[in-house]
């Protein structure tokens, strides 16, 4: 019976990339092996660990789930507000460590915007906004990693806003 890699390796108490190393010299090719494994594999493995005694479920400690990345922006709904704010802080070159408060936000960077806290957050949520702090004390600035996206998203914003 094949069993997804990551539940063998918590069978063994291993992490999965650790499960893997240990089947290397087992397997003729990583798919033999991932995304799921023959279970008679799990006791070879801990077999040559010497000493296997299966983990018990209840003590198996539960994988974390790798997050996933933000979708591409040509896909992001993104509000008008939003995008307004995301115009006026590249306008402002607010990149990476040049930080923002919240305050600075409301009044310079989302003037027309009429829920600036919701148009931050939609910001926070699709990763194109950095932030450190909470609250009223939060500090902003565009992610430059996603410079592209944003780029792309103040490019329509623009063009869109010299056609009304």
């Amino acid at each position: 019976m094949r069993i997804p890699t990551y539940k063998a390796a918590a069978k063994l108490g291993l992490h999965p990339a650790d499960f893997l190393l240990s089947m290397s010299h087992m397997v003729g090719s990583l798919s033999d092996c991932w995304p799921e494994v023959d279970e008679g594999f799990v006791d070879t493995v801990g077999v040559l660990l010497k000493g296997f005694t299966p983990v018990p479920p209840e003590k198996q400690r539960a994988t974390k789930t790798i997050p996933q990345p933000p979708p591409p922006a040509a896909t992001l709904p993104i509000s008008d507000g939003a995008a307004r704010i995301l115009d006026k802080m590249e306008r402002a070159d607010k990149w990476g460590k040049k930080m923002t408060v919240w305050d600075q936000v409301n009044r310079v960077f989302a003037h027309g915007v009429e829920d600036v806290d919701a148009a931050l957050d939609e910001l926070k949520k699709c990763g194109l906004l950095e932030v450190q702090g909470t609250g009223k004390k939060a500090q902003f600035s565009l992610n430059t990693s996603r410079q592209a996206d944003i780029e792309r998203i103040v490019k329509q914003f623009r063009a869109s806003k010299q056609h009304d």
